[in-house]
């Protein structure tokens, strides 16, 4: 069973599972299947569309089948948050993959099945990016880190997704000293690069903090925690999960979608500028950057 939430599928292939998957027929639908599969209904190109398509037609939640697999896409919001979320014991689990294995994604909490090592990474990472948790601990580090975007967005505007970029990861890994992680073309590759995401960042932070050098970003304060607890090893551990995973997570979908935002102010003029009466007029509060 995969779940598609904005086009980003997991699968679901657990023996606790194939309870659900024997009444998806009756209770699910989704486009007609040509000889019992749908492999010919995906799109090669932006799929996102073609789901947005079906959910009009069949509804937020659809079935699919393709080479022995369900697949089910979650077109909404609610729709995720009801199955991955709210009954996520149910409809959260993961299956072994090779690739994960092979590749060592396993710190991966998004790649976990559901048990010890998955609550704690869940709990480190809610603790530390909920909402309320972003918005009291996270500001001193979130105002810095805009205060330098926009400086540099300043100097050099033409180079705005770099700035946008180094903005992204900031507050979170302030030490931008991970080589990045593009496609990789050797499996040896892939397992250096993971290795250097989990391993480097804590590594410096560990360093500056014993070398006293001034740092707020997230994994810095956590950091500072746990290193006064002589029982924190296997939190420490747990802490390079969450830093990997909340670099990796925020790589691509939020540098993706600030840079959308650039491009709807660049295209909607009248947008902007209506955005703008509404922050000139609010001046007369105290400003903040963020």
């Amino acid at each position: 069973m995969t779940f598609d939430r904005a086009s980003n599928g997991h699968r679901i292939t657990s023996d606790r599972h194939r309870m659900a998957l024997n009444n998806i027929d009756a209770h699910l639908v989704g486009p007609h299947r040509l000889l019992g599969s749908n492999l010919s209904d995906i799109p090669v190109k932006k799929p996102w569309l073609t789901y947005a398509g079906w959910a009009k037609q069949y509804g937020d939640v659809m079935h699919l089948q393709m080479s022995g697999d369900h697949i089910v896409l979650l077109s909404s919001v609610k729709a995720a948050n009801d199955l991955l979320d709210k009954r996520s014991r149910i409809y959260s689990g993961r299956g072994n993959e090779d690739v994960v294995k092979t590749t060592r994604w396993y710190f991966n909490m998004a790649f976990q099945n559901y048990g010890e090592t998955w609550r704690k990474n869940r709990r480190i990472y809610q603790q530390h990016f909920r909402p309320d948790a972003v918005a009291t601990r996270l500001r001193p580090s979130i105002e810095k880190c805009i205060g330098v975007f926009l400086r540099n967005l300043f100097d050099t505007p033409e180079r705005f997704m770099d700035h946008i970029d180094i903005c992204v990861h900031c507050h979170a890994l302030p030490l931008r000293q991970v080589r990045s992680l593009g496609p990789t073309r050797t499996i040896n590759n892939a397992r250096k690069d993971l290795h250097d995401l989990r391993e480097i960042p804590v590594e410096l932070i560990r360093r500056n903090i014993e070398s006293n050098v001034e740092n707020d970003g997230l994994l810095a304060q956590v950091m500072r925690e746990k290193l006064e607890d002589d029982n924190s090893a296997e939190e420490i551990e747990a802490i390079k999960d969450m830093a990997a995973i909340a670099f990796s997570a925020s790589a691509d979908t939020t540098l993706s979608s600030t840079g959308t935002f650039f491009l709807a102010m660049a295209r909607n003029p009248e947008v902007q500028y209506k955005a703008q009466q509404e922050i000139d007029s609010d001046r007369k509060r105290p400003s903040t950057r963020s």
